[in-house]
C-alpha cells in the first residue's frame, strides 16, 4: 500500500466539537451551540470556501466542514472523504462516506482540461479518430479508438462500471446526460 502524503490539520477533538456545534442530520448543516463574535445562533456555521466546500473555523484554525461533521458523527478522522452525489456544500451524513485516495480520485467529475465535454474520451487529430481511456490505479488504460464519438463515450461508460463500479456513477451520468444533450434523448448511455 503506498503511502498517502495528504497534508491535513489534526481536527480537534470530537468531545470540543459537539460542545462546539450542533449538527442538523436533515439538512447537513451545523449550528453554533454559544454566540461569540460575529457568530449568531440563529446562523449556521460555515462558509464556501475557494475550493467549493463549506469551512469553519474552531479555534483560529479553518477547517473543511464535511471533515468537522464526519468526526462529530463518527469519532474517526479519516484520509478522505467522498460527497456521494458531487455536491461539495451538502454535508448530510448519508451524502459522506470514508473513501481512499484512489476511490476518492474515481469520483471525480469533469476536469476543466476537458475539451471533448466527456469523462475519458478525447479527439485524436493524428488518428482522426475518438480515443477513450481510463486510469485504474496508477495506470492509463487505453480502451479504444473509434469514428464514432458515441461509441468512445459508451466504451468508457463500460470500462468505468467495470473498473471503478459504484465511484464512476458520476462520471458515467455526466457522460450519459452530454449524449443525450447531444444525440437527442433517445440514448440510453449503453
Amino acid at each position: 500500500m503506498t503511502k498517502d502524503r495528504s497534508k491535513r490539520i489534526p481536527l480537534p477533538p470530537q468531545k470540543l466539537l459537539l460542545e462546539t456545534f450542533r449538527y442538523d442530520a436533515d439538512t447537513g448543516l451545523v449550528w453554533w451551540r454559544q454566540p461569540k463574535g460575529s457568530r449568531k445562533l440563529d446562523k449556521s456555521g460555515g462558509t464556501v470556501g475557494g475550493s467549493g466546500y463549506l469551512m469553519v473555523r474552531v479555534d483560529g484554525r479553518l477547517y473543511t466542514l464535511h471533515r468537522i461533521i464526519w468526526k462529530m458523527i463518527t469519532g474517526n478522522e479519516p484520509m478522505h472523504l467522498d460527497h456521494i452525489n458531487g455536491c461539495r456544500i451538502d454535508n448530510r451524513i448519508t451524502n459522506i462516506r470514508e473513501v481512499t485516495r484512489s476511490q476518492n480520485n474515481q469520483s471525480i467529475g469533469l476536469t476543466r482540461a476537458n475539451k471533448s465535454g466527456y469523462v475519458g474520451v478525447r479527439y485524436s487529430t493524428k488518428d482522426r479518430s475518438w480515443t477513450s481511456y481510463i486510469k485504474s490505479g496508477s495506470k492509463r488504460i487505453h480502451i479504444g479508438n473509434f469514428k464514432e464519438k458515441k461509441l468512445a463515450v459508451e466504451s468508457y461508460n463500460k470500462k468505468a462500471i467495470e473498473l471503478h463500479g459504484e465511484f464512476a456513477m458520476r462520471k458515467v451520468q455526466h457522460n450519459i446526460f452530454m449524449l443525450a444533450k447531444e444525440f437527442g434523448s433517445e440514448n440510453d448511455g449503453n
